[in-house]
């Protein structure tokens, strides 16, 4: 699952993985900072994305 977040904790988009390497279209999304969680099974990880 991949998930981002604003820095207030909404999610703006979500989706389930398909392939194991996807593009990500982010010129949706308006220039800021924002949060990416990715969650495989068990293991989840959270990073900062930026888009300007």
């Amino acid at each position: 699952m991949l998930e981002i977040m604003n820095l207030d904790g909404e999610t703006l988009f979500k989706r389930k993985f398909t392939k194991k390497f996807e593009e990500l279209d982010t010129a949706r999304i308006p220039h800021g900072v924002y949060f990416v969680k990715i969650q495989r099974n068990d293991c989840i990880e959270t990073m900062k994305l930026f888009v300007s």
